[in-house]
């Protein structure tokens, strides 16, 4: 069952279908009243957006169809589709520069030949600023891909108007116009093709999307990054954040990860699957603190003087100091606070005299590895305090 946003993208390729279509019939009559090798160069370009468009809505219907074969969707089709796309474009450009140079025709009925391209250029205009708005809204490449063909094929239309328009005083005007479609569908056509090939080779995301993301990740305090990738598959994205944090909470580390998540998904518009990798930043020692109270260890977080926070490798060096408790000068949410400066402290492990059913000691396991170690405190009163 197709989504609001692929609905959007299935009304719009199917409008385009039938207005190009028959915009390619009107251009092929034209040509036929006039003999003029441009207007069927118009025409032909036309009949190429109308099957692109078809394609496109093709496209659309299958790329959301998941299944146990294709876990991740057939969101590449879409790409495919514009790939298909490029290559009738570029065909249909040489075919019309071969038939320019070739056949040079008295062109008749001058007047047709004008209001109808003058026509084809406004519809063609307002067809592909519609289809190009709604690429941007929806997030489709082969939608995109398609506007910009139909604003390619105003811009054709435009030239072969100059060219009909200027025939009466210089009659190799009207065929130089068809060799220039020719040359803007061909350009068109690999351009298309050029992007095409990105997304269904995985090319890396774009640098203003991981800007984007960076800019996410620098906002998440003690978060190192260490890989961003992703790829476009369809209108879609999947992305792959690699980071490693200082948090000590397994169930905070997890809360964290879930809210990038969610704010890349609402920042890089399409993001279908966003995967975090997290890792804990690895020290070469632990952190202990210990709080003191009247220069004895308490189990009191928030009322004590100071933290005796101590750095121990793996070979028992130690490094000791004083860190004053900031939660003595506030009269309010004096754990948190106490909390807090722990945490920029970067402690490890929260040593305590002796066993506490306090509230705010249920809190702080959230947080840190609290344990009651009386020998390690006596060494660390030792060796900090004296």
């Amino acid at each position: 069952m197709l989504n609001p946003l692929d609905r959007t993208k299935l009304k719009a390729a199917s409008i385009s279908t039938l207005v190009t279509l028959l915009l390619a019939l009107l251009k092929f009559i034209g040509a036929v009243v006039t003999s003029s090798n441009a207007l069927l160069a118009d025409a032909l370009h036309s009949l190429t957006d109308s099957i692109s468009s078809m394609f496109v809505a093709f496209g659309i219907l299958l790329s959301t169809r998941k299944s146990k074969k294709f876990p991740y969707g057939l969101y590449k089709i879409e790409n495919l589709v514009s790939l298909v796309i490029s290559l009738l474009v570029i065909v249909a450009g040489l075919e019309i520069a071969f038939h320019s140079i070739k056949n040079m025709h008295r062109v008749h009925n001058l007047g047709t030949g004008l209001i109808i391209t003058g026509i084809s250029i406004a519809i063609s205009f307002v067809l592909g600023l519609y289809k190009i708005r709604i690429s941007k809204v929806t997030n489709s490449p082969s939608l995109k891909a398609d506007g910009y063909h139909s604003m390619s094929d105003a811009l054709s239309s435009v030239v072969v108007f100059a060219g009909i328009f200027i025939y009466k005083f210089v009659p190799l005007a009207e065929s130089i116009a068809g060799v220039i479609v020719a040359i803007i569908l061909v350009l068109a056509g690999f351009e298309i093709l050029k992007q095409s090939l990105l997304v269904l080779l995985d090319a890396q995301l774009s640098e203003e999307d991981i800007e984007k993301i960076i800019k996410i990740l620098k906002d998440y305090r003690g978060v190192r990054i260490d890989f961003i990738r992703g790829r476009s598959s369809g209108s879609h994205y999947f992305i792959e954040i690699g980071i490693s944090m200082s948090e000590k909470s397994l169930r905070r580390a997890h809360e964290i990860t879930e809210e990038i998540e969610q704010k890349v998904k609402e920042t890089i518009k399409g993001a279908e699957d966003v995967v975090i990798h997290y890792e804990p930043i690895k020290k070469d020692y632990t952190t202990y603190a210990i709080p003191i109270k009247d220069q004895s260890p308490t189990t009191h977080i928030g009322r004590c003087d100071l933290f005796l926070v101590c750095e121990e490798d793996k070979d028992l060096k130690m490094r000791c100091r004083t860190v004053e408790n900031p939660a003595q000068r506030v009269k309010a949410g004096r754990g948190a606070v106490a909390v807090k400066k722990l945490i920029d402290e970067d402690v490890d492990i929260l040593l305590l005299p002796k066993e506490s059913s306090e509230g705010m000691i249920q809190i702080i396991k959230e947080f840190f590895d609290v344990r009651v170690e009386p020998e390690k405190i006596e060494r660390f009163l030792k060796y900090g305090l004296n």
